[in-house]
């Protein structure tokens, strides 16, 4: 998306600064979705800030629409991002290999009585 916005905007009055804030702008996320700092979220927010700044001071015209969707998506990341680590964390602490040995356990057992009848 980024890449589009870039390509269309590309002959327009403050296309580079706008290159500039998206590239730096979809680093910062994809290193958040990795790591959720709060420095990041500093960066990203000011990212954010410095883009809307740059879109409301030139005239991309339709492509500002893109614009606002990236950002839309952007503020999703980041609204949703705790939500996703905390059941990130609910999913890891899952004792999987206990549960499965004890259902191998009960399988195997119930396996045998039925041998027997």
């Amino acid at each position: 998306m980024t890449n589009d916005i870039v390509k269309n905007t590309s002959n327009k009055s403050g296309s580079h600064y706008l290159e500039v804030i998206l590239d730096e702008l979809l680093k910062n996320i994809l290193l958040y979705n990795l790591n959720s700092d709060q420095e990041l979220e500093a960066l990203i927010k000011d990212n954010m800030d410095r883009l809307l700044l740059v879109k409301d001071q030139n005239n991309f015209g339709k492509d500002e629409e893109f614009i606002d969707l990236a950002l839309s998506h952007y503020r999703k990341i980041m609204s949703n991002k705790p939500q996703v680590d905390e059941l990130t964390q609910q999913l890891l602490q899952l004792p999987t290999k206990q549960l499965n040995e004890e259902l191998d356990y009960v399988y195997w057992d119930f396996s045998q009585n039925q041998a027997q009848i």
